[in-house]
């Protein structure tokens, strides 16, 4: 009878020891403020509104969408952009590549261009903010120059 108690009360001290030991220790790693942007700024955006200079132009823009990839990682890459629906003359390439700018929460960069562009993005709308001054895609300078936002919807 004394055996059997020792055996069970060493079995009870073992158990103990290996449940305390596998508890801690193996927490995730949060992720990155990259990450967490990045999984809200992948999407394809759909134009809510447009302006240039505080002038509205949505009617130009009637289909434009914006498509905005990355995978965690591949920031040294450069992640990919592509347009559909633009018109003739817009301050968007047809495709590209984009990374985040310094603050991460709310600044990327067309890294083709060099366009830096401020962002305020949550689950369901994406509004960027830039002032284009280059030759501009398929339009003259004149046409595209300014500050332009761009407000999408999911």
């Amino acid at each position: 009878m004394k055996l059997l108690g020792r055996i069970t009360l060493s079995l009870l001290a073992i158990g103990s020891l290996l449940f305390y030991a596998s508890c801690g220790g193996n927490e995730p790693t949060p992720p990155s403020d990259e990450e967490v942007q990045l999984g809200k700024l992948a999407a394809t955006w759909n134009i809510n509104k447009v302006t240039l200079d505080n002038v509205d132009r949505t009617a130009e823009y009637n289909g434009f969408t914006l498509m905005l990839e990355g995978i965690v990682g591949a920031a040294s890459f450069g992640y990919a952009t592509s347009t559909a629906g633009r018109p003739a003359k817009s301050p968007w390439p047809k495709e590209g590549t984009w990374k985040f700018g310094t603050d991460v929460l709310t600044q990327v960069v067309r890294i083709d261009d060099n366009v830096q562009m401020s962002y305020v993005v949550s689950d369901t709308q994406l509004e960027l903010t830039f002032d284009f001054s280059g030759a501009g895609y398929n339009a003259r300078t004149s046409n595209v120059k300014g500050r332009w936002v761009f407000t999408f919807t999911k």
